[in-house]
Protein backbone atom coordinates (compact mmCIF):
# COMPACT_ATOMS: atom_id res chain seq x y z
CA UNK A 1 0.00 0.00 0.00
CA UNK A 2 2.77 2.51 0.76
CA UNK A 3 4.45 2.12 -3.14
CA UNK A 4 1.04 2.69 -4.61
CA UNK A 5 0.58 5.96 -2.54
CA UNK A 6 4.23 7.02 -2.62
CA UNK A 7 3.00 6.16 -6.79
CA UNK A 8 0.07 8.73 -6.54
CA UNK A 9 1.79 11.19 -4.89
CA UNK A 10 4.60 11.46 -7.37
CA UNK A 11 1.61 11.42 -9.80
CA UNK A 12 0.04 14.53 -8.43
CA UNK A 13 2.72 16.51 -8.11
CA UNK A 14 4.26 16.08 -11.25
CA UNK A 15 0.01 16.89 -12.21
CA UNK A 16 0.56 19.94 -10.53
CA UNK A 17 3.67 21.05 -12.05
CA UNK A 18 2.55 20.40 -15.67
CA UNK A 19 -0.99 22.38 -14.91
CA UNK A 20 1.19 25.21 -14.28
CA UNK A 21 3.02 25.07 -17.53
CA UNK A 22 0.45 23.43 -19.61
CA UNK A 23 -2.47 25.19 -18.15
CA UNK A 24 -5.85 23.65 -17.02
CA UNK A 25 -7.95 22.70 -20.13
CA UNK A 26 -5.37 21.36 -21.75
CA UNK A 27 -4.11 19.17 -18.96
CA UNK A 28 -7.78 17.62 -18.02
CA UNK A 29 -7.51 14.81 -20.75
CA UNK A 30 -3.59 14.19 -19.80
CA UNK A 31 -4.55 13.56 -16.40
CA UNK A 32 -7.01 10.92 -17.84
CA UNK A 33 -4.16 9.40 -19.59
CA UNK A 34 -1.61 9.38 -16.70
CA UNK A 35 -4.16 8.08 -13.97
CA UNK A 36 -2.74 5.02 -12.41
CA UNK A 37 -4.66 2.69 -13.69
CA UNK A 38 -4.68 3.41 -17.23
CA UNK A 39 -1.11 3.08 -16.60
CA UNK A 40 -0.81 -0.28 -15.10
CA UNK A 41 -3.16 -1.76 -17.86
CA UNK A 42 -0.69 -0.36 -20.48
CA UNK A 43 2.09 -1.88 -18.83
CA UNK A 44 -0.18 -5.14 -18.48
CA UNK A 45 -1.13 -4.71 -22.44
CA UNK A 46 2.76 -3.99 -23.20
CA UNK A 47 4.06 -6.98 -21.44
CA UNK A 48 1.28 -9.60 -22.59
CA UNK A 49 2.70 -8.74 -26.78
CA UNK A 50 6.13 -8.82 -25.30
CA UNK A 51 5.37 -12.05 -24.16
CA UNK A 52 3.10 -12.87 -27.36
CA UNK A 53 5.95 -12.14 -29.42
CA UNK A 54 8.62 -14.53 -28.25
CA UNK A 55 10.80 -12.94 -25.58
CA UNK A 56 10.49 -16.10 -23.85
CA UNK A 57 11.92 -18.46 -26.28
CA UNK A 58 14.75 -15.94 -27.15
CA UNK A 59 15.62 -15.52 -23.91
CA UNK A 60 15.61 -19.53 -22.77
CA UNK A 61 16.89 -20.61 -26.33
CA UNK A 62 18.89 -17.59 -27.65
CA UNK A 63 20.55 -17.60 -31.19
CA UNK A 64 22.82 -19.83 -32.76
CA UNK A 65 26.36 -18.02 -33.61
CA UNK A 66 26.47 -19.81 -36.89
CA UNK A 67 22.94 -18.13 -37.99
CA UNK A 68 24.61 -14.74 -37.38
CA UNK A 69 24.06 -13.49 -41.13
CA UNK A 70 20.18 -14.26 -41.08
CA UNK A 71 17.55 -11.51 -40.32
CA UNK A 72 14.62 -14.03 -39.84
CA UNK A 73 16.41 -18.06 -38.32
CA UNK A 74 14.85 -20.11 -41.35
CA UNK A 75 15.27 -22.85 -38.08
CA UNK A 76 12.24 -22.85 -35.11
CA UNK A 77 14.39 -24.31 -32.82
CA UNK A 78 16.27 -20.82 -32.53
CA UNK A 79 15.06 -17.08 -32.58
CA UNK A 80 17.25 -13.71 -32.13
CA UNK A 81 16.52 -10.39 -31.42
CA UNK A 82 15.47 -8.99 -34.46
CA UNK A 83 12.62 -11.78 -34.99
CA UNK A 84 11.51 -11.00 -31.48
CA UNK A 85 11.34 -7.32 -32.38
CA UNK A 86 9.66 -8.14 -35.90
CA UNK A 87 6.95 -9.97 -34.18
CA UNK A 88 6.11 -7.73 -31.91
CA UNK A 89 5.57 -4.93 -34.67
CA UNK A 90 3.30 -7.39 -36.81
CA UNK A 91 1.13 -7.86 -33.48
CA UNK A 92 1.39 -4.18 -32.98
CA UNK A 93 0.46 -3.22 -36.64
CA UNK A 94 -2.40 -5.84 -36.40
CA UNK A 95 -3.46 -4.05 -33.22
CA UNK A 96 -3.98 -0.52 -34.73
CA UNK A 97 -5.75 -2.42 -37.33
CA UNK A 98 -8.26 -3.49 -35.24
CA UNK A 99 -8.22 -0.05 -33.33
CA UNK A 100 -9.28 1.46 -36.79
CA UNK A 101 -11.93 -0.68 -36.91
CA UNK A 102 -13.37 -0.17 -34.05
CA UNK A 103 -13.27 3.74 -34.21
CA UNK A 104 -15.05 3.05 -37.90
CA UNK A 105 -17.71 1.54 -35.95
CA UNK A 106 -18.71 3.55 -33.51
CA UNK A 107 -21.22 6.85 -33.94
CA UNK A 108 -19.12 9.56 -35.59
CA UNK A 109 -20.68 12.50 -37.30
CA UNK A 110 -19.90 11.79 -40.55
CA UNK A 111 -20.27 8.21 -42.78
CA UNK A 112 -17.25 9.12 -44.62
CA UNK A 113 -15.35 9.46 -41.72
CA UNK A 114 -16.40 6.49 -40.20
CA UNK A 115 -16.15 4.30 -44.04
CA UNK A 116 -12.48 5.98 -44.10
CA UNK A 117 -10.99 4.69 -40.08
CA UNK A 118 -13.18 1.15 -41.55
CA UNK A 119 -11.40 0.90 -44.73
CA UNK A 120 -7.90 1.76 -43.49
CA UNK A 121 -8.29 -0.34 -40.53
CA UNK A 122 -8.67 -3.38 -42.80
CA UNK A 123 -5.77 -2.12 -44.90
CA UNK A 124 -3.19 -1.96 -41.78
CA UNK A 125 -4.79 -5.37 -40.78
CA UNK A 126 -4.24 -7.22 -43.88
CA UNK A 127 -0.48 -5.70 -43.88
CA UNK A 128 0.17 -6.82 -40.74
CA UNK A 129 -1.52 -10.75 -41.52
CA UNK A 130 1.11 -10.58 -44.68
CA UNK A 131 3.98 -9.82 -42.64
CA UNK A 132 3.36 -12.69 -40.18
CA UNK A 133 2.92 -14.85 -43.25
CA UNK A 134 6.13 -13.55 -44.93
CA UNK A 135 7.80 -14.31 -41.37
CA UNK A 136 5.98 -18.12 -41.25
CA UNK A 137 7.30 -19.07 -44.66
CA UNK A 138 10.76 -17.80 -43.66
CA UNK A 139 10.74 -19.88 -40.60
CA UNK A 140 9.57 -22.98 -42.38
CA UNK A 141 11.64 -22.57 -45.00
Amino acid sequence: MGIKRRIMGYCRITLEMMKGIIGRKRLSKASQILDLRRIVEMAYMFAFFILAAGIINFILEGTNPNFSQYLILPLFNFQNLTETLLNFLTIMIGVAGFYLMYLGGKKISTKRTANLYLISGLIVLISSVSMLLFILSTKFG
